[in-house]
C-alpha cells in the first residue's frame, strides 16, 4: 500500500482520526507500506515548511521520517508516468505500479482521488480505506486454513464457490484463488440469477 504524503503528515498533529488509525495499523504490521526516495524528499520538504513546527513537534516529525526509512519497503527506480492531474503526484502512481500496491490512500479530492484506479491500484480516501479494512477478510489466513484441509476437499471448484457465496466478493475471490494457485490466469467471474458469484473459466491446477 502507498500513503500519500498528506496522509502521513496528517497522522502527526493529533492522535485521532482516520490517518492516524491507518498509520498505527501499518506500525502494527497489518499491511505492507511502500516508500520511495522521491516521497521521502517531499515529506522532508513539507515538514520543513514554516507553518509546520507550530502544529507538529520536531521529534515527532523526525520519528516519522526514521520509521519510514527503517520499516517501510523502499521501491526504486520508478517508471516514468504522466497520469495525475497534478504532475507532482506522478511519482506516487509510479510507486504504486513498481511496488504492485493494492491501494493508494490520499486526501487529494481534485487530483489523485478523481482517477479512482490506476492499473491494479485502487485510489481511495482515508475513510474509504478504514471502511474497507474493517470489513475485509484476511485472505492469507483463509488460504492457509483451506490448505490445511485440502486433502478433504472433494472439488477445488466447489470450495471456491462456497467461499464466493459467503464473501460475495469478486476482487477478494480472485485474490484468494491466485494465492491457492488454482488458476493459471485470472478467471472471469459472473453473477448468477440468485446472486452467487461463479467462475466462468475452467480452473487449471498448478500442483
Amino acid at each position: 500500500m502507498v500513503l500519500d504524503t498528506n496522509i502521513l503528515v496528517s497522522a502527526l498533529p493529533i492522535q485521532l482520526g482516520n490517518p492516524v488509525a491507518i498509520y498505527r495499523a501499518w506500525q502494527e504490521g497489518h499491511f505492507r507500506l511502500l516508500i520511495c526516495a522521491e516521497q521521502l524528499d517531499e515529506l522532508k520538504a513539507t515538514l520543513h515548511k514554516p507553518a509546520i513546527p507550530a502544529r507538529i513537534k520536531p521529534y515527532k516529525a523526525g520519528r516519522l521520517v526514521n520509521d519510514l526509512k527503517d520499516l517501510a519497503e523502499t521501491i526504486g527506480p520508478l517508471p516514468r508516468i504522466e497520469r495525475s492531474p497534478d504532475p507532482t503526484d506522478d511519482f506516487l502512481l509510479a510507486l504504486c505500479q513498481a511496488g504492485k500496491a493494492d491501494y493508494l490512500v490520499t486526501g487529494d479530492k481534485s487530483g489523485l482521488l478523481s482517477l479512482g484506479r490506476r492499473q491494479g491500484t485502487r485510489i481511495v480516501s482515508p475513510s474509504e480505506f478504514v471502511t474497507l479494512r474493517s470489513s475485509a477478510v484476511d485472505f492469507s489466513r483463509l488460504a492457509a486454513e483451506v490448505c490445511r484441509f485440502e486433502s478433504y476437499l472433494g472439488s477445488q471448484l466447489s470450495i471456491l464457490e462456497l467461499i464466493a457465496i459467503s464473501l460475495d466478493s469478486l476482487e477478494g475471490l480472485e485474490r484468494f484463488a491466485r494465492r491457492l494457485c488454482l488458476f493459471s490466469s485470472t478467471p472471469t467471474w459472473t453473477r448468477t440469477a440468485n446472486g452467487f458469484i461463479r467462475p466462468t473459466s475452467i480452473p487449471q491446477t498448478n500442483r
